[in-house]
């Protein structure tokens, strides 16, 4: 149990992915301090299903404290800062905080590149401050159950793993044109690999880094982006290949998963949760309460405020591998 309590948080940073933040932190720490830097504070105050909420603002709702500039955020001396600005900006920003020893949860990827993550992953050690990425995906119980039946080698030897991941990016927040979403714009460190990592670290976190990556990237000029908004990737390892295929400009949504050994094979769609396997099993049936995504979140949401001032290491590790990993795919031949 952790004897440090948990009693003022700065948000940096208050867009879709902040206010979600907000809510979930209100919910489970109702008496803690809350404070806001936002750099252009253009959302407005958002309802859980992401809908604009004229009734009121998010100051007067959430009892959310805003300062004028950073130099005052710091001042402030929080116990957290929650960082929820554009991707672009991730590293920088967790380097400054690391600095003033205030302990860190960085929305995902968190970095970019490698260079990057040595910097956060050197800054963090250094001044030993609690450290946690936002990949909440890893507190899916189907992911959980991968990993288990992975470790107690259930499946066999791995013949190969298939990821399919689509979404209509377009269509993510309705209350704004998706042209100005970061995920949109390459200034603010947006397309597919920085966007839809989650698989990508999942596989890292599994396995480690490849031996070496192959695939592409796509960037045809669909809905006047430019990102890259697709990628076909095969991750290489010893005695088996990751193919993970990505893409935010499908209009049928997919997270798929589908592992083949030599004893089993096991396959599960995590926006659905839906699964089917040819093992014997029954431990994973019961996670209804994961039909609602927020879930995942609550989840994340409770171990940030069970651990906020201890260094997640694996976090941390995957930080390196998944940097070195989009030094690599960020290599590879983009179609346009």
């Amino acid at each position: 149990m952790n004897s440090k309590k948990l009693e003022k948080i700065l948000f940096l940073g208050l867009g879709g992915a902040g206010q979600r933040h907000l809510r979930l932190f209100k919910d489970q720490l109702s008496s803690a301090e809350f404070i806001a830097y936002r750099h252009t504070g253009k959302t407005s105050l958002l309802t859980p299903d992401f809908k604009l909420d004229n009734s009121t603002t998010l100051e007067k709702k959430y009892l959310i404290n805003t300062v004028k500039n950073i130099e005052a955020a710091i001042l402030e001396k929080p116990d957290l800062v929650i960082i929820s600005t554009p991707t672009s900006t991730h590293s920088s920003f967790c380097n400054l905080f690391a600095r003033e020893k205030i302990n860190i949860f960085i929305e995902k990827p968190g970095i970019t590149n490698f260079k990057e993550a040595i910097l956060i992953h050197d800054s963090i050690l250094k001044n030993q401050i609690g450290f946690n990425c936002g990949f909440q995906r890893q507190y899916h119980p189907l992911i959980k159950y991968i990993k288990n039946i992975l470790n107690n080698e259930t499946l066999g030897e791995i013949v190969n793993i298939k990821i399919n991941v689509s979404s209509f990016m377009p269509n993510w927040h309705i209350y704004e044109d998706y042209k100005n979403l970061y995920a949109s714009n390459k200034k603010l460190g947006g397309g597919i690999i920085n966007t839809e990592c989650h698989e990508i670290y999942f596989v890292i976190d599994l396995f480690g880094i490849p031996d070496f990556i192959t695939g592409y990237q796509v960037n045809k000029e669909f809905y006047e982006l430019d990102i890259n908004h697709s990628c076909n990737l095969q991750f290489h390892y010893k005695k088996f290949i990751v193919e993970i295929n990505l893409s935010f400009i499908h209009k049928r949504t997919q997270r798929s998963i589908v592992i083949n050994g030599t004893k089993n094979w096991f396959c599960c769609d995590l926006d659905k949760n839906i699964y089917e396997s040819s093992i014997k099993d029954n431990s994973i049936l019961n996670f209804d309460k994961y039909n609602n995504p927020i879930q995942i979140f609550r989840d994340q949401t409770k171990y940030i405020i069970d651990n906020f001032n201890k260094v997640n290491k694996t976090s941390l590790r995957n930080l390196l591998n998944l940097g070195k990993a989009f030094d690599e795919i960020n290599k590879l031949k983009v179609y346009s």
